[in-house]
């Protein structure tokens, strides 16, 4: 999928930030889908995830990072799709202003078993 240089920029900000916010939170072996990451996440199914990691209670864990313009579409369904039938937690971040649009489509495509996490 092809994003603006402003929507990419847009999108690496928010997983470096939310990459930190987990750390904080006990998250570790965090593996991220950036450029400078000295971890970097492998493909699951037919995509590859933002983050993985390992949560605060010992299990593995997905994230997925969606801009506004990026959140309600194929894409992002097959990726979700594909994350679940590992039998991991999968985590979505996403824009606050968004945070009805993103739920909604969670619940359209039957994805509710996704966590939402927000970031303004």
């Amino acid at each position: 999928m092809e994003f603006s240089k402003a929507d990419q920029e847009a999108h690496d900000r928010m997983l470096e930030i939310w990459a930190k916010n987990l750390t904080t939170q006990g998250y570790s072996q965090m593996c991220l889908a950036l450029p400078d990451a000295p971890r970097k996440t492998v493909q699951i199914g037919q995509h590859v995830p933002d983050l993985t990691a390992i949560d605060p209670q010992n299990l593995k864990v997905i994230g997925e990072v969606k801009t506004a313009n990026d959140i309600d579409n194929d894409h992002t369904r097959e990726q979700l799709r594909d994350y679940l039938k590992t039998g991991q937690k999968v985590m979505l971040l996403i824009p606050t202003s968004h945070l009805s649009q993103a739920k909604a489509f969670l619940q359209r495509e039957e994805l509710s078993s996704v966590w939402v996490w927000h970031f303004s």
